[in-house]
């Protein structure tokens, strides 16, 4: 193939030459015949060659109106121009490709957007001034119970005070509705916004129903209200004893728990101590607890033993617990006198006593309160008494302590438990409390908190 060039130059010498013909036969012959020919050759020949010249420009032509068109398959320069034009043509071809891949990019992102709009859970309606619908995604109709709507006076069927907040809700605004739809009351909240398509105004308008947000707030309520209830239940102070120092620690799992503590000033210098956990955890356990609470605080000060206590709690609560349910407990009678400390226990964790060089669990025999009437839980039933000496320690404990795991479902364990006791004992009680805390707290990592969690330590000071 000859080159663009080349092809341009013979096609230019070739007009020269036929000019230049037809002038010298003007001049020197009398050949009008012959004139009229070369004449009608040279027209022929600027038309040819201004055609050739511009065959760039048709394809260049071409080239745009593919664009016009989305018809990115035309070859954009002819093989045969040569390789004059092989850098345009490599050009266009490189410019036709990277338009070739936005708009692969635009389908997919709007197939994307598309189904995005689809799934989203908020409500979405767009329509243009005339209030015809361009779009109503699947969550919209969800909530309004309806199907494709071409404009929105088509909702008059469903509700006129809808349609009316749609025409007057300005961009930037929310609104607050309540309806009746399908016999069932809903509350929207609407939020609106405009933009410009096209060169036309739409307004999008984004609702959702808050029927369950609200009823969630309310139940938030209720339960602080209940929690608040539930921490008046729990001592406000630890008890101030000579010879003696208390601390205790308490975090529910949720917003009220069924954990139980408590310090009861009884007859003859002496203290009761009981730490009990409610199977279960949230509202239902906290019931529990509180009905607990109710029982032992009805009869605790008439002077009965821990053991005693507890048998007649097991009776009483056996009867008002649906069954399955149950309550783990130890109580604890602290003779600050005589430094002897008397311990039942109702299936509940041992309890750890620590001296100066061992740490013993104490664990008398017992079944969870609750479990059984009375028969089996009063003949397999012990309490224990001991003296404690000067800086013994004992901790009463939660098996949300206990049963605490890591990201590796791995238990805190009891074995642990001591370690960090035993590691801390010399410190001042409240920071034993706290440096206990913070370590179950760095073994469980970001795991949520699965159970409550209660602590009480009793030190004799001298």
């Amino acid at each position: 193939m000859k080159s663009f060039r080349l092809i341009l130059i013979i096609r230019v010498l070739a007009l020269t030459f036929s000019i230049f013909l037809l002038f010298y036969i003007y001049y020197n012959y009398n050949l009008i015949a012959t004139e009229i020919i070369i004449a009608g050759l040279i027209i022929l020949q600027v038309y040819f060659l201004i055609r050739y010249v511009n065959t760039t420009n048709y394809e260049l032509a071409k080239f745009f109106n593919s664009i016009k068109q989305s018809d990115f398959n035309r070859i954009i320069m002819p093989k045969q121009l040569g390789s004059s034009f092989n850098e345009l043509n490599k050009a266009l071809s490189n410019v036709i490709q990277q338009f070739q891949d936005t708009r692969s990019e635009t389908e997919e992102q709007s197939q994307y957007l598309q189904t995005v709009v689809k799934q989203v859970g908020t409500g979405l309606i767009s329509y243009n001034l005339k209030g015809d619908i361009s779009l109503l995604n699947n969550a919209a109709k969800k909530i309004l119970g309806t199907s494709d709507i071409k404009n929105i006076k088509n909702f008059s069927s469903l509700s006129s005070e809808f349609v009316k907040t749609l025409n007057s809700i300005k961009a930037g605004e929310q609104e607050l509705l309540k309806l009746q739809l399908n016999g069932k009351q809903i509350n929207l909240s609407l939020y609106a916004s405009e933009f410009k398509m096209r060169g036309e105004i739409f307004k999008l308008v984004t609702f959702q129903d808050i029927r369950n947000e609200l009823e969630r707030e309310r139940l938030e309520q209720e339960l602080e209200i209940a929690r608040q209830l539930q921490l008046r239940l729990l001592p406000e102070k630890t008890p101030s004893i000579n010879n003696y120092n208390i601390q205790s620690f308490c975090l529910p799992a949720r917003e009220v728990g069924g954990d139980y503590f408590d310090f009861i000033d009884l007859e003859n210098d002496k203290l009761g101590i009981i730490i009990g956990d409610v199977a279960g955890k949230g509202l239902p356990a906290a019931i529990y607890m509180t009905l607990t609470k109710g029982i032992i605080l009805s009869f605790v000060n008439s002077g009965i033993t821990p053991k005693e206590a507890l048998i007649k709690v097991n009776r009483l609560l056996y009867k008002s617990i649906k069954k399955g349910s149950f309550v783990t407990m130890i109580f604890a009678v602290l003779d600050f006198k005589s430094n002897k400390i008397t311990v039942a226990r109702a299936g509940h964790e041992p309890l750890l006593h620590l001296n100066d060089s061992t740490i013993n669990e104490i664990k008398p025999q017992g079944i969870g309160l609750g479990l059984e009437r009375g028969k089996i839980f009063n003949t397999n039933f012990e309490e224990i008494t001991f003296e404690l000496k000067e800086k013994d320690i004992l901790l009463f404990y939660t098996d949300g302590v206990t049963d605490t795991v890591d990201s590796y479902m791995i238990n805190y364990g009891l074995k642990r438990l001591k370690e960090v006791i035993t590691k801390n004992k010399e410190l001042p009680l409240a920071q034993l409390i706290t440096e206990t805390v913070h370590d179950i707290k760095n073994f469980s990592g970001n795991v949520p908190q699965y159970d409550d969690l209660t602590l009480i330590a009793l030190k004799r000071i001298q």
